[in-house]
């Protein structure tokens, strides 16, 4: 467009030396002050926040044909707008940069951008402007030299980066070559977002898990290879295939080489794991598998019986399921190709007719469950109703509660004789490592005082290693998660340029983060939640807030989950904040405490729009009875029934007095049946609802971004205890 717009306005043979523009209208063109095609063009946003930037970069093509507006090209989107409010950067086009000098070996490749190639023929001067404008646009030139990255980055690429200090080998040629690159599509690098790329993130870690063909490519070959033959002495000894001719017209699964080194509590490699795996994505429904569903504990289970056992001052071990899914048995016919690598000399075209569940079929998990509830039936425990990962037997002297995560148990007993029967019993049908005492579930590091009487669970660990992963190791620390007196939703997200937030990994963050607020802090999940709107178009200030939840828990590291220091029972907290954000709908929190410490808690955005803060309380204290009825089921199943009513406290006295009243009236009305689920819970006695001030309201934390005193109160009530 803008090439046929500078042509009408360029002298041509046929107009007799004028130009098209002036033979139309009569009138002389002026190009004095023409800015050149591609040049840098800062185009004026209305920041809402001062964290926001005023000003966004993008590249100039040309006037609007309907206006005087200008055009401008977005590279981050790939698309084209219309702008008024635009400056330019002085002496700033790129189309005629001139190309710094080169280093000894260095090499540059001509690219000539095709839109203009239409101006190869204008002259060089035109008619009418007070000064003559270069028409004649030089050929682009985009070096090519590497960039060396920042000394975090080569750390990381030479295997000195990782996370929690394990070593890795040196990346591949390939990889390190892409990575010291690092540049956009428009030939622009620095060093700042070459360190936010993901493909650094790759260099922490593919050392530690290459594929089979740069495993046999390595140095460390020997190891890979004899931990590979150990897989396969494994699978032949549980007898889990037949080697049989390849069948006609039949799906063949895929198989690949799973391989990872395992290090101790010193940072050292103390394994080289490999396991075999069948390739799910190539299996067909209704042929090579059909029920794939399977349950795993509830963390909210897991701290509600870990909080049980410290009540009661129970023994809690832990085991592992070694090659767990190897013990489930197919229901279906499944063929697979032989491993790469270790295929049957002369048979190479044979597969594995498989008879057990290997990793990586959609069903493994599945029938793996199965196997562990007929064992546990076997043993005389029962299948909770309410977690189906959860297995108790409450017999003569005997306390045994059992849960399972595919192939991570935690074992509670009431003796030391007990636990040692149990492990016996278990052992005698599935190969098991022993693991002692519970130090480790799940990425939580757990820290048992049997003379305290408490349970402690804590993510410090998994801090460090989100610290590192980011490059936030020696960042400075924050108290609270997040400013309250900043609205993150008036910070706009970009409509034009994204290239601020190129290369920036906001989803890995917020999903590393989220698993840290579900799993030991409560204290960031508002803060997370609210910051998971923006996964899909995030803006910088958004980035920075993220990074400042990290600040906050490198500051609050030392903080443990704990259990033991009260001897109350089950109590919730249930708070809606109205209509704070501009989506309109409230916020519905809830905690549910034991023993000192919170088991469960949820922070999240209501389905409706509420008309009141009353309805929002109304709706929020419904939510919450419905996970508390869960709770107290779990909670009779492992103790004994209960048979005085939970309190679940509010702070709203209109909502505490529609759902004691079952009453209907013009406000509440229009109110769904679904939310009406506390007035049955109430009159069945399983649940008391009871006036909390606002000052006590441990849920608060969970709607809203606090101050300092208030997140540091309300912290320690749910549990959040120095270690």
């Amino acid at each position: 467009m803008h090439a046929v717009w500078l042509r009408n306005r360029t002298t041509t043979r046929s107009t007799s030396g004028s130009t098209p523009h002036e033979h139309a209208t009569g009138e002389k063109p002026d190009l004095a002050g023409l800015p050149h095609f591609g040049s840098a063009a800062w185009v004026h946003v209305d920041p809402a926040s001062k964290l926001e930037l005023k000003s966004c970069e993008g590249r100039w093509v040309g006037f609007d044909s309907q206006s005087k507006a200008h055009r401008i090209y977005w590279p981050g989107r790939h698309t084209v707008t219309v702008e008024r409010d635009v400056r330019f950067a002085a002496d700033t086009a790129p189309a005629s940069v001139t190309t710094p000098a080169l280093a000894e070996g260095e090499t540059t490749t001509d690219i000539t951008q095709s839109t203009l190639s239409a101006l190869s023929s204008v002259p060089a001067s035109v008619q009418g402007g007070t000064e003559a404008v270069e028409a004649t646009q030089p050929t682009l030139q985009q070096s090519q030299r590497t960039r060396t990255p920042s000394q975090w980055v080569q750390d990381l690429t030479t295997g000195k980066g990782t996370a929690r200090g394990c070593g890795t080998q040196r990346l591949p040629t390939s990889i390190v070559n892409h990575a010291n690159i690092a540049s956009n599509d428009h030939g622009i690098t620095n060093d700042e977002e070459a360190a936010d790329a993901p493909v650094y993130s790759l260099a922490a870690m593919a050392g530690d898990e290459p594929t089979y063909r740069e495993a046999m490519s390595g140095p460390e070959r020997g190891d890979w290879e004899a931990a590979m033959r150990e897989e396969l002495a494994c699978i032949e000894a549980m007898d889990t295939y037949e080697l049989v001719g390849r069948p006609v017209d039949t799906n063949i699964v895929g198989s690949t080489w799973v391989l990872k080194k395992k290090c101790n509590e010193h940072n050292h490699v103390a394994k080289f794991k490999a396991r075999l795996c069948a390739q799910g994505f190539s299996q067909v429904y209704g042929v090579d598998y059909v029920e794939t569903a399977t349950p795993t504990t509830a963390l909210s289970s897991i701290r509600h019986v870990l909080a049980l056992a410290a009540a009661h001052n129970w023994e809690v071990h832990q085991i592992d399921f070694k090659n767990a899914y190897l013990n489930g048995k197919l229901d279906e016919t499944v063929y697979m190709r032989q491993p790469p690598g270790s295929k049957a000399t002369g048979k190479e075209d044979w597969v594995w007719r498989l008879l057990k569940a290997l990793y990586g079929l959609k069903q493994s998990a599945r029938q793996w469950y199965e196997e562990v509830c007929a064992l546990m039936a076997k043993l005389g425990l029962v299948r909770s109703k309410f977690d189906v990962g959860v297995f108790f037997l409450f017999k003569a002297n005997r306390v045994i509660i059992i849960t399972v995560h595919v192939d991570n148990s935690i074992l509670i007993t009431n003796s030391d004789n007990v636990m040692s029967t149990l492990k016996t019993e278990l052992a005698a049908r599935f190969e098991i490592a022993d693991l002692g005492k519970l130090r480790w579930v799940l990425g939580f590091e757990v820290q048992c005082d049997r003379t305290a009487r408490t349970i402690s669970l804590s993510q410090a660990a998994y801090i460090d290693t989100l610290l590192a992963c980011f490059g936030m190791t020696d960042a400075y620390t924050l108290t609270i998660p997040l400013d309250p007196h900043v609205d993150l939703f008036r910070i706009e997200t970009p409509e034009h340029d994204q290239r601020a937030m190129s290369g920036k990994p906001y989803a890995h963050l917020i999903g590393s983060l989220m698993y840290a607020a579900i799993g030991t802090r409560p204290d960031i999940a508002f803060t997370v939640s609210t910051l998971a709107h923006f996964m899909a178009n995030p803006a910088p200030a958004h980035w920075e807030a993220a990074k400042r939840v990290l600040r906050y828990l490198k500051g609050t590291q030392d903080l443990c989950l704990s259990f033991g220091h009260s001897a109350d029972g089950l109590v919730g907290y249930s708070d809606a904040d109205w209509a704070s954000q501009r989506h309109r709908h409230s916020i519905s929190s809830y905690t549910f405490l034991y023993n000192g410490g919170v088991i469960s808690w949820s922070s999240r955005k209501q389905p409706i729009v509420a008309l009141s803060s009353t309805e929002a309380e109304y709706i929020s204290v419904s939510n919450s009875s419905r996970e508390l009825l869960r709770l107290r089921s779990l909670l009779a199943e492992l103790t004994s029934p209960l048979t005085l009513p939970t309190p679940l406290l509010s702070d709203n006295q209109s909502a505490i007095t529609i759902a004691k009243s079952g009453m209907l009236n013009a406000r509440t009305k229009h109110i769904d049946i679904r939310y009406h689920f506390i007035r049955d819970g109430i009159a069945s006695g399983h649940v008391v609802l009871e006036y909390c001030p606002t000052g006590k309201m441990v849920a608060d934390i969970l709607t809203k971004l606090l101050v300092r005193h208030k997140v540091e109160v309300l912290a320690r009530l749910l549990g959040l205890r120095t270690a």
